[in-house]
């Protein structure tokens, strides 16, 4: 078919019925998922998108090495492991305990967290590696997400009436988000610990109460402007006097 044949405008084409297009796993982000996290995390095959999946496999990485080492500082090698790049092939390969010499006989990979990140271990050493592999960190981590409760956020009703008072006063008006997180930002009320995190392992930082200088950034804006539609659009809940 001729590209002339093809070139539809967006209002004649429709996909068929039943097509699915998956969103990112982490509740409330509603990025369309892009990417899987490693097979060697031991995570089932769900779809993350890009900021989620970098922090997640940060989170986990962490947790082993600190496994790994954990693991050899039991048998008193204190000194931390020289890890290396994935150019380190072959023969070149060998134990990244201190002091030992020994070919390598297994190894683990701890990237994103360390770079570089690839520890090998002989078989005399190997017991660290099957130590951190055991913890399960990958599934284990996304149990403990699946199962953290929100009244963690020691801030939270603060922050909602916060954002409703200034909703109250600016919705309607052009602009109005902007003008809420101004006020927040004046009023200095922190924003989600979860949203710092997860936009520092995407390469954003920012001070926990700037919500206006927050928005100005493409990974934030988005998340901020839904976050204060429905916090503004929600109803307090009011319980009745016995």
């Amino acid at each position: 078919m001729s590209s002339k044949q093809m070139d539809f405008g967006n209002e004649a084409v429709r996909l068929r019925p039943g097509v699915q297009v998956q969103e990112c796993s982490v509740a409330g982000c509603d990025e369309l998922g892009a990417e899987f996290l490693p097979q060697r995390m031991q995570v089932p095959p769900i779809l993350w998108c890009k900021p989620h999946a970098q922090m997640l496999a940060r989170m986990i990485a962490e947790r082993d090495y600190r496994d790994f080492v954990s693991a050899l500082r039991e048998v008193g090698v204190t000194k931390p492991p020289k890890l290396v790049t994935a150019e380190v092939v072959g023969d070149k390969r060998k134990c990244c305990v201190p002091g030992c010499k020994e070919d390598f006989y297994c190894g683990m990979i701890f990237e994103p967290y360390k770079n570089p990140g690839r520890a090998w271990v002989c078989a005399s050493h190997a017991f660290a590696a099957n130590e951190a592999l055991s913890r399960l960190n990958g599934p284990r981590l996304l149990h403990e997400l699946q199962r953290k409760p929100r009244s963690l956020d020691p801030h939270r009703r603060k922050r909602a009436r916060a954002i409703r008072s200034a909703g109250a006063m600016h919705q309607g008006k052009p602009n109005y988000i902007e003008a809420v997180c101004r006020d927040l930002q004046r009023e200095r009320i922190s924003m989600p610990q979860r949203w710092l995190q997860e936009w520092e392992a995407a390469g954003f930082r920012v001070e926990s109460s700037n919500w206006f200088d927050a928005l100005k950034d493409r990974i934030a804006k988005k998340r901020i402007q839904k976050f204060i539609s429905k916090a503004c659009q929600a109803k307090p809940r009011i319980i009745p006097r016995p």
